[in-house]
Parts: structure tokens; sequence; C-alpha cells
């Protein structure tokens, strides 16, 4: 789709200071254009479903309510905690050259116990869900855009994150990326047969890159502005697959806009 020209601060406060109900609809609509710093949290909680468009509601007593959820989850799992702590280690070192935005996020040590508190706490919650290192880095941009609450995090990190396994677990990962390697084959030929010649798997990428929203392969500032576009795409007022299809389709575009302008550099790469 075609980018159009981005809203200003002030037309986005418009929508979001309505006084009795949020048009969610035209947020989306704003949204896929890139959404100001300034109101990026409170614009992703209402795309995200995290807050009710009604604002007669006691907004006051909804936050209660969600932070209590929050409070009850259970938040202890060994493996898990030794595994959070390990990655953030390894990103701490591994990218603070090319995203030291990313790197201060993942050093703070207040920070990283609140990685471990989320990332456990979705995890006990979704018994269905293995732990991945990605998990790490999707709440890295939860947490850049200026989510400052804990249980908010949490909530919008699992609105997000449930709908995306509903969708992918089981046998949809692998049709997922069947028709991501497809369409990688027919726009970027020669580039799909070098992969191919040196053998390299699949699988060992694309899978992460798919289901991980090219969280932890861009830097952050990028992963958050396309971030605005997805969770545009993501907005439905039904809940239905079709908004997790439409934010998956144009992912898989987004990663062959990654590999395009690579493709001489990486094929002559063993």
């Amino acid at each position: 789709t075609a980018v159009g020209m981005a809203h200003s601060e002030e037309d986005f406060r418009e929508i979001l200071n309505a006084e009795s109900f949020v048009d969610r609809e035209a947020l989306a609509a704003a949204a896929k254009d890139g959404v100001p710093a300034a109101v990026r949290a409170e614009a992703w909680k209402y795309l995200l479903a995290v807050s009710k468009p009604d604002r007669s509601q006691e907004l006051s007593a909804e936050r209660d309510r969600k932070n209590q959820d929050y409070l009850r989850q259970d938040k202890h799992n060994v493996d898990v905690l030794q595994r959070v702590r390990a990655e953030l280690r390894r990103s701490t070192v591994r990218r603070d050259a090319r995203d030291p935005e990313r790197s201060a996020l993942l050093s703070s040590a207040d920070n990283q116990k609140i990685f471990e508190n989320i990332t456990v706490a979705f995890l006990n919650g979704n018994e269905h869900v293995d732990y991945h290192d990605g998990l790490v880095h999707m709440l890295c941009p939860f947490m850049s855009c200026g989510l400052s609450d804990e249980a908010g995090l949490f909530h919008c990190f699992q609105s997000l994150m449930q709908r995306m396994e509903q969708k992918l677990r089981g046998a949809g990962i692998r049709q997922y990326a069947a028709k991501f390697i497809t369409l990688f084959r027919e726009l970027l030929p020669e580039l799909h047969e070098h992969f191919e010649l040196e053998e390299l798997s699949f699988e060992a990428w694309c899978i992460p890159w798919l289901r991980f929203l090219l969280s932890k392969e861009l830097p952050l500032p990028a992963v958050v502005r396309l971030w605005d576009t997805y969770f545009a795409l993501f907005f439905d007022t039904q809940q239905s697959d079709a908004s997790i299809d439409a934010l998956l389709d144009f992912h898989m575009n987004a990663c062959l806009a990654v590999l395009e302008p690579l493709q001489d550099e990486i094929s002559q790469l063993e």
C-alpha cells in the first residue's frame, strides 16, 4: 500500500481525548502512517483492545482491575527465569554497537525484573506456549514506546501474543512459513537459489522472523515504527482472524523488504 502523510500529534490527541468514545477505526487509519512517540503508548493500548473505547466507563476502576489481574498472575518458574536472564545477558553484549537503545533497555536492572515477571506470567497463564528467546524481544517495543506500568505492558504483550499464537500454533506456523518461502522464491529468485545452494535451513531463520515480527532482527526504533502499521492492521472490531491475516501478510512483505537491498551482499557470503 502507498504510504500516506503521517498525522500530527494533535490529530491523534483529538481522537484519543474524545469525550465519550475513542474511534478506534479512525485511530487505526491514522496509525498506518506512524504514531508520534508522545501518544504511542496510549494509541497502542486502544489498537490492541487493552483500553476500551467507551470513555464513559470509570477509567481508574478499569485500570485497578487490570492491575489486580496482573498481580494475581503466577510469576514463579525457575527454568524460565534462568533462560530469560541468559538471553538478556547475551543480547546486551551482542547488540550494543548497532542497537544502543535496545542495549540500554535490556541492561537496566529494573527493566530486567520486568522482563522476567511478564515472560513468566505469560507462559504460566498460557501453558500451550513454549519458551523462546524471541519472547524477550517481543517485549522490547512495548517497553520502548512509553508503556510505563508493568500491568499495562503485560496486557498489551498478552493481547498480541495470544492472537499470534492462536493463529500460528501447531501446523499454522508451518503453513505460514511455506507461504513465505513461496513468495521469497517468486520475488527474490536469485537469493532463494543461493540459500538453497548453501543448504541454509529456511526454518532456522524464517520461522523466528515470522513468529516474532522482526523484533530481534531490526534496530528497536525501526521495530517500533513498523509495529505502528502492524497494530493498525491488527485492529478489528470483531477480533476476527482477518486482522491477524492482514498483519501477517504485510509482515511477510516487510521481511522480504529487509532482504531485497542486501541480496548482493548476502550472495557473496558462504
